[in-house]
């Protein structure tokens, strides 16, 4: 072979390398700066929302299997439609085929004015009046008591109680609120979500009429209870059955108590 045909030849060869070089970084290139088609997105990352408020969130891509709350107090979430409960932060993730996805949800309370010390003496800066207390324990139960005067003593106790999401109490003059894990708002300024377990003022927070009340899944015990007064006797109650499910009428002024329970829909 002659030196001008080797010449030839090794040119081809090196101009073929060049593009099998070019060919190569473009094609990391568009690794990189390309999304692939089928990547899961979701339209936020993050979110802040009040107390009551409620945004949906969407996924582009797979199809969602799975929506869930790391902490169901502070926000819920089905069908992508995240609620607000409780003050606090959760993360929502949206499980598809193809991958898991987050949004971080930052829970704030409303502006209105919220009672956060330990205790409360019922005069002209605390107003005797009726209040909704919230938990702020995440992980368990929060408690009040109601005491007559201003020193908490066990024997002063008017009445106490322990609940998960939310409770509603009324402070007389001259009396103490106290206070654990959870913190009070005036009832007129309080949004009060219906979406699950609690105590709803018919009238106030719910509207009278029939409802259907449903166990929610996962719940160690079931029931409901009708009250005239916030801490009277029940005048209805009952414990629900696995998977049981009931009717009830409320009417305007009554209590209604929801453990382990939501409202379904209203007739």
């Amino acid at each position: 072979m002659s030196d001008g045909n080797i010449m030839k030849e090794g040119g081809s060869m090196c101009r073929v390398r060049k593009f099998n070089t070019v060919l190569v970084i473009l094609l990391i290139l568009s690794n990189i700066m390309i999304p692939r088609a089928d990547a899961d997105t979701i339209n936020k990352s993050s979110i802040t929302l009040k107390v009551g408020d409620e945004y949906t969130l969407i996924v582009s891509g797979g199809k969602v299997e799975k929506w869930s709350s790391s902490k169901p107090g502070v926000a819920s979430v089905e069908n992508g439609k995240v609620t607000a409960l409780n003050v606090g932060t959760t993360t929502i993730t949206a499980k598809t085929s193809n991958s898991k996805i987050t949004c971080k949800v930052t829970v704030q309370q409303t502006d209105n004015t919220k009672y956060r010390k330990n205790s409360y003496y019922a005069n002209k800066k605390f107003k005797p009046g009726y209040y909704v207390l919230f938990n702020t324990n995440d992980s368990g139960k929060a408690t009040f008591a109601i005491y007559k005067g201003k020193e908490v003593n066990i024997y002063n106790t008017i009445a106490t109680d322990t609940f998960k999401y939310n409770t509603i109490v009324e402070v007389k003059k001259g009396q103490t609120l106290y206070m654990e894990n959870c913190y009070a708002m005036e009832m007129s300024q309080a949004i009060v979500r219906t979406t699950g377990e609690g105590i709803f003022k018919v009238g106030t927070h719910i509207k009278a009429g029939t409802y259907k009340v449903k166990p929610i899944d996962g719940a160690d015990i079931s029931l409901y209870a009708i009250s005239k007064k916030w801490n009277s006797e029940p005048i209805e109650s009952m414990q629900l059955g696995l998977n049981a499910e009931t009717e009830i009428t409320v009417k305007n002024g009554q209590y209604l108590s929801l453990v382990g329970c939501k409202l379904t829909n209203k007739n």
